[in-house]
């Protein structure tokens, strides 16, 4: 069970936010209150570690479980692009860029290797 099975994108999201903002509310108090010469409330020490603490461990597991949004991509570009890739030789690493874009699994060149008894003589892949 992951992180992705308890809570929803969008309510870890709103957490992420939420400890945005709160950082930047601590670090504002603390800015004016050291600026203005004035004591620095009692609440803020405890507050800004408490803080820090969570930051690490919230933002570790934010990292971990939250990944990059997927492009929506329409028909036609989704044409457009599989004709970029189907232009690029097999061992580009734009055409296998394209292929992760766009869903395709199609194995690095590199990883492509005939080891078909016989065929190895034919092309003169290997001594």
């Amino acid at each position: 069970m992951t992180l992705t099975d308890i809570l929803p994108r969008r309510l870890r999201y709103g957490i992420y936010i939420a400890l945005v903002v709160i950082g930047v509310v601590l670090g504002s108090i603390q800015a004016w209150c050291t600026a203005a010469g004035a004591d620095v409330p009692t609440w803020h020490a405890p507050s800004l570690a408490v803080l820090g603490y969570l930051s690490s461990a919230i933002g570790l597991v934010a990292a971990a479980n939250v990944g990059a949004p997927k492009l929506a991509i329409t028909a036609e570009q989704r044409a457009t692009l599989t004709l970029l890739r189907d232009a690029l030789d097999p061992g580009d690493e734009a055409r296998d860029g394209l292929n992760a874009l766009l869903g395709i699994d199609d194995p690095p060149h590199a990883l492509r290797w005939d080891d078909e008894p016989g065929s190895d003589d034919l092309r003169g892949e290997r001594d």
